[in-house]
């Protein structure tokens, strides 16, 4: 920057600076949908991006960090008289916010799907055979609470499309295989919802209810319940594995240092939304 007086002040601090500002005053102490303006978080975000390279270095004024919406139809003149458009405004980062009763659910998921389905474990056990806590070892009564399982499938489908419209306003700025995560995640848990309720019918000779109406759909062949039980390893294996990693945390960073694709896989599957 030519070594002038104060020379880095005025042209790196004061620059950046007068962004923080501006996208401040954008968010009208808070007013302001989330999606309009950028938070210490997108700021931070930034410069830990590739993007933070399209500055420059002495940095370019007309950069994309230092736009804002309403100056995206500005236009500069350039040497032969043509207009050039600045770069866009980068806008949000990661996550915009939906204001929403529904974060209540979202970010105390485990909680409320943990009362849920101790709600319905406890509506059958009270409802069938004695109502005592010990009927629950009786098969019939046991079979009907492992039903706490499809109940959870519809939850954790329904948490899925939760993200997604949540989220939706973040999906420019998002990357492809961020989204295709979500996308892998909504057909993931409805597929799971068409899975254990199937499964489980086939675990009654004479099931009740709506299993005996997806039986009939599928065919009313010969019960399996180690099917079912199948199923619900196969359901609770992402659970187990985060249980493990939190547990032993060595074994997180070790598998993060990973060059394995399978293993690779399998953490950018287990990554928070």
């Amino acid at each position: 920057y030519g070594g002038e007086e104060e020379a880095f002040l005025r042209k790196v601090v004061t620059p950046i600076y007068e962004v923080i500002a501006k996208e401040a005053a954008r968010s009208r102490r808070g007013k302001s949908k989330h999606s309009q303006w950028r938070n210490y978080d997108d700021l931070n975000e930034y410069f830990w991006s590739e993007d933070c390279f399209q500055l420059g270095w002495p940095m370019r004024s007309d950069a994309g960090f230092f736009c804002l919406p309403s100056e995206q139809l500005r236009f500069e003149k350039i040497g032969d008289g043509k207009p050039a458009p600045r770069d866009q405004w980068p806008g949000k980062v990661n996550f915009v916010e939906i204001r929403s009763f529904w974060h209540i659910f979202r970010s105390f998921d485990r909680m409320w799907s943990f009362f849920i389905l101790c709600l319905q474990a406890m509506i059958i056990v009270a409802w069938n055979g004695s109502g005592q806590p010990s009927s629950i070892f009786s098969s019939d009564v046991f079979k009907k609470v492992l039903s706490v399982f499809i109940t959870a499938a519809i939850l954790k489908l329904g948490q899925a499309v939760l993200d997604v419209i949540l989220s939706w306003k973040a999906r420019q700025s998002m990357s492809f295989y961020a989204k295709l995560r979500y996308i892998l995640k909504v057909v993931s848990a409805a597929s799971w919802v068409i899975v254990l309720p199937v499964t489980y019918a086939y675990t009654w000779e004479n099931p009740p209810g709506f299993a005996q109406t997806i039986k009939s759909w599928f065919g009313k062949s010969s019960s399996s319940p180690s099917l079912f039980i199948l199923a619900i390893v196969i359901y609770l294996s992402p659970n187990m594995l985060a249980a493990i990693l939190f547990l032993f945390p060595f074994i997180r960073r070790f598998l993060e240092r990973s060059n394995y694709r399978v293993v690779m896989l399998v953490m950018w599957w287990s990554q928070p939304r």
